[in-house]
């Protein structure tokens, strides 16, 4: 698509995805690829360009906005503080009890924060290596300053709250033990989701849809099956 570049390597991708796909087991193979251009996109700003432009390689501690945002180490995981503003400074430096090395008031000037990014981002990794994650997440949230934990996907499923809402259903297949996955992304008064059954296994349904529902015939999709389209 003329001038629109990234259509145009969004279909490189999904080009590439293709021949990988058919060139993996047969076992690993996919129904569906799904590929998003805003997603394609989003990596080539700050993945692909940066990289070209400074060498830097994103990565989920990276940290490239002005202190005090980004991910930060404490003392017991991670935490991801979106501050950006002034006055969320002023409650990010009251938090840490106002240490005299972040309490200059050329600190509250965003652009300043910018131009010693390096040096802020070695002292507030000090202080904030003090704090236990959830204890500091607790705090700063009641202050108003916009942050939260920074989890595993291990760390995710052990924690309580997607627990305590119920976010994680049974599921089970022929051939393997029951186990636990993502359910319903959001719960509401007046249920606008429901969970029926676990996904289909691969090529589980292809009798159900393509015969039943398509309308075509066995013989059809034998041919398509022996010569791996579906």
């Amino acid at each position: 698509m003329p001038g629109q570049p990234f259509y145009d390597e969004a279909g490189m991708w999904a080009a590439f995805l293709v021949q990988a796909t058919l060139r993996a087991p047969r076992s690993a193979w996919a129904q569906v690829i799904d590929l998003s251009v805003h997603e394609v996109g989003f990596f080539n700003k700050l993945g692909s360009e940066q990289y070209g432009l400074a060498g830097q390689i994103k990565s989920r501690a990276t940290n490239f906005g002005p202190p005090p945002g980004g991910i930060w180490q404490c003392s017991d995981g991670l935490v991801d503080i979106g501050a950006h503003s002034d006055r969320q400074w002023a409650i990010f430096v009251d938090l840490l009890g106002e240490p005299d090395v972040l309490s200059d008031p050329m600190y509250r000037d965003r652009v300043m924060r910018i131009r010693l990014f390096d040096l802020l981002t070695d002292l507030i990794a000090k202080h904030m290596a003090t704090w236990r994650a959830r204890e500091f997440v607790a705090v700063a949230q009641a202050a108003g300053l916009p942050c939260a934990l920074t989890q595993t996907p291990a760390e995710f499923t052990r924690d309580p709250q997607p627990a305590a809402r119920n976010y994680f259903v049974a599921s089970e297949h022929a051939g393997s033990a029951p186990f636990s996955m993502p359910g319903l992304p959001f719960l509401s008064d007046r249920p606008l989701l429901s969970y029926r059954r676990s996904a289909p296994g691969l090529g589980e349904s292809n009798v159900a849809v393509y015969v039943h529902e398509l309308g075509h015939s066995m013989d059809e999709l034998a041919k398509w099956q022996a010569d791996g389209l579906v």
